[in-house]
């Protein structure tokens, strides 16, 4: 889980809705996701990940089956339409003209097998959540930021096969957010992670300024509340 200035792993053993809640804990804001079920339910504000959805349009404009790839075609050229309205919040009228655009595809090719019907049905019932980053331009349109900040450590991953004691877990999490927030914040880890084992040992106090600082941003900037999520 990521913001503009802060980064945050924890390492579950399995994804689900129990899982999400013991990392959001209290936090309320504007959740920046995929399609996952668990992240549907947000009631706070939520920008579902556009880059995955286009990406299955263009899966589907691809395929063998003539209806699926024709449901993929206007699909994208849809979500084109979505695009080009970037810049200036677009007026109500632009939206619901697209909103029916999308509803027209849903009642064409909604009783599609696999993921062709089920992505236009959940585009309609995902409007809202399709549309965020036009009415809020400070609400990224994808998470492909929490997606940049994982993928090291799921590259790591997969070479030394993680760690299989929860105290190795719990250092993977804290070494992965501190490097990742001290990277967003143009500060130096060596130095940062060689003071705190230093404090440790004298038992004298780290010198967190810049943390702190970085947590207040997170509230009091206009990026309030958006955060960008993956797992």
């Amino acid at each position: 889980m990521g913001t503009a200035f802060l980064a945050f792993f924890m390492i579950s053993a399995k994804r689900d809705a129990q899982s999400f809640h013991n990392l959001i804990q209290s936090w309320k804001g504007i959740l920046v996701s995929d399609d996952y079920a668990v992240y549907r339910s947000w009631e706070y504000g939520r920008q579902t990940c556009l880059a995955h959805m286009i990406r299955e349009a263009r899966y589907l404009k691809d395929s063998s089956n003539p209806d699926a790839a024709s449901c993929g075609k206007r699909l994208v050229n849809a979500f084109h339409a979505l695009f080009d309205m970037e810049g200036t919040p677009p007026a109500q009228r632009a939206l619901d003209n697209l909103r029916r655009r999308f509803y027209r595809l849903a009642l064409e090719y909604g009783d599609l097998p696999g993921k062709g019907g089920n992505l236009v049905i959940r585009i309609m019932k995902e409007f809202d959540a399709v549309c965020l980053w036009l009415r809020d331009p400070q609400v990224n349109r994808t998470n492909n930021f929490a997606e940049r900040q994982i993928r090291s450590a799921v590259c790591k991953r997969k070479i030394s096969i993680g760690s299989a004691a929860l105290k190795g877990e719990r250092w993977i999490e804290r070494n992965l957010s501190l490097r990742k927030t001290c990277a967003m914040n143009k500060v130096s880890y060596y130095a940062t992670l060689e003071e705190a084992i230093r404090c440790s040992v004298t038992g004298a106090r780290p010198r967190l300024y810049w943390l702190r600082k970085a947590a207040k941003r997170c509230y009091y900037t206009s990026k309030l509340g958006q955060a960008s999520i993956t797992g």
